[in-house]
């Protein structure tokens, strides 16, 4: 072995010991894995279901991409649907997490230590705590994407083609288990690696086709079953929380009167389909996840036939409401980026642990994030929006203000580069991590209003590498500077002695 795959080799083996050290830490805390989410999330079907009729459960599915429940079915039919068996593999993909933070800003130029104590932070950053021990799909979509990027540097810098085919099996993950990963952005990133690559274009060409073909597979079933060309079908339901949900009664009343909105306006979107009598009928003989109004937990079967109906009368109002009063949809856009800006673990899911390390998980976010308070949530957990301003990262947001458009121009400077393919890849990789934690925040705050910081999540790696590989840029800039004013000083005070 080469020595400075040696040194690499120890530097990894030191870092899963102190992640490892870290997360008994934690356990003897008291923080648990949480798998609550198996009976009330409404992302998941019933896990009877899952175990015993996996395939027709997932074909009649059209509220979620389908890969997640898979997941959890699988676990189910090997016997570790438990906590323990959760958290084995949560705690895994959290030791890839730190691992490849490592990794990227090491190919990044960063210099050591830096990359070893940067990703032993985030690593013990609350938020990661806290998704790591929660059963849903936010975590190891956050860990997908960050492996997408490490996996992205080798086929810019080699172009071996394994890598290429295990970049695009990431990145169809991600498509086939998040709906925020539309299949558009899978085709825009097959499209430009034809054109950016410089190595085995024609295999990348022919893989990227295969992967769009799977995932295009699944929004070819839920058009011809259930006519929404997409992954998910509740589009009309999140958009309606930012539009209708936040109309006044009043003015509500009379944009009904005037046919500006339908009588369905009035309801609060996700409610069950007692409160929506005209479409409680799935047609006869449908399979029981599209038939059940409730699932096994009692709580609404939002994959019910009657959802489709309504998510689209829903996304007619929206749309209608959006053209009437645009200012209204604008507030709510607003509105979502002051949540997406607070801490991913103020999430209201994430209480039962978050009481575990409430002093830890409050500290951090005032003297790491720049929070005014640390305050997880107000009494009576309802957000308010001087709780959300309290609640608002300044710190973060000014770097990562800051870090975005030196990576976009230093991606586009790499891009032009002459000097090796090392400067070009550098270059595509922090386009790469800019344009999707861009893509995150905008496209979910433009839909979702509620769940904001949950998103950030999915960004967070991304935007913590470019933060860091930033700062570590100026720092090399500002040394020689440093020393020089400190030589001055020096000569200065021996010039000024006695």
């Amino acid at each position: 072995m080469k020595p400075w795959r040696r040194n690499e080799f120890r530097v990894q083996l030191w870092l899963s010991l102190l992640f490892v050290a870290s997360r008994l830490c934690f356990y003897a805390s008291g923080v648990r894995f949480d798998t609550s989410s198996l009976q009330y999330g409404w992302q998941l079907l019933d896990l009877p279901l899952l175990q015993h009729d996996l395939v027709a459960s997932l074909w009649y599915q059209h509220g979620q991409p389908p890969l997640f429940n898979l997941f959890v079915a699988l676990m189910a039919k090997l016997g570790l649907a438990t906590p323990s068996g959760f958290a084995l593999v949560f705690a895994g993909l959290g030791l890839f997490l730190c691992l490849g933070i490592h990794s990227i800003l090491r190919n990044l130029g960063v210099p050591r230590p830096t990359p070893s104590a940067a990703a032993l932070v985030f690593c013990v950053n609350p938020s990661v705590i806290l998704y790591e021990n929660w059963l849903f799909y936010t975590y190891p979509i956050a860990v997908l994407l960050l492996l997408s990027t490490l996996f992205l540097h080798r086929v810019c810098k080699q172009g071996q083609r394994t890598d290429m085919a295990i970049l695009l099996c990431l990145l169809s993950t991600c498509v086939l288990t998040r709906s925020l990963f539309h299949l558009v952005w899978l085709v825009l990133i097959c499209a430009l690696g034809t054109f950016l690559l410089s190595r085995n274009r024609r295999f990348w060409f022919l893989c990227g086709t295969c992967a769009v073909a799977v995932c295009a597979s699944v929004y070819a079933k839920n058009a011809l079953l259930f006519g929404v060309p997409s992954s998910s079908s509740w589009l009309g339901l999140s958009l309606a929380r930012m539009t209708l949900q936040r109309v006044p009664p009043d003015e509500l009343e009379e944009l009904i009167a005037r046919g500006t909105l339908s009588a369905q306006a009035r309801i609060r979107p996700f409610s069950s389909l007692l409160e929506h009598p005209g479409h409680a009928l799935a047609p006869p003989g449908s399979h029981i996840v599209l038939s059940a109004r409730q699932t096994g937990s009692g709580s609404p079967n939002f994959n019910h036939w009657a959802y489709l109906n309504i998510s689209r009368q829903y996304r007619q109002d929206s749309v209608a409401l959006i053209r009437a009063r645009p200012e209204i949809y604008l507030r709510s856009v607003g509105a979502a980026w002051e949540v997406f800006c607070t801490p991913p673990s103020g999430y209201t899911f994430l209480q039962p642990n978050r009481a575990h390390i409430k002093r830890y998980e409050s500290l951090f976010s005032r003297f790491v994030l720049g929070a005014r308070s640390g305050q997880a949530e107000p009494d009576g957990n309802v957000l308010t929006s001087e709780h959300i301003r309290s609640r608002f990262c300044y710190i973060w947001a000014l770097l990562v203000a800051l870090s975005l458009p030196w990576a976009v121009y230093r991606g586009f400077v790499g891009l032009r580069s002459k000097e090796g393919q090392s400067d070009r890849a550098h270059g595509i990789v922090l386009l790469f991590l800019a344009a999707n934690a861009l893509f995150i925040a905008l496209i979910g705050n433009a839909f979702e209003l509620g769940e904001n910081q949950r998103f950030r999540m999915l960004a967070e790696p991304l935007l913590y590498c470019l933060v860091v590989t930033c700062l570590a840029a100026c720092w090399r800039r500002a040394w020689p500077w440093l020393l020089r004013l400190r030589t001055c000083f020096s000569r200065g005070a021996t010039v000024a002695g006695p």
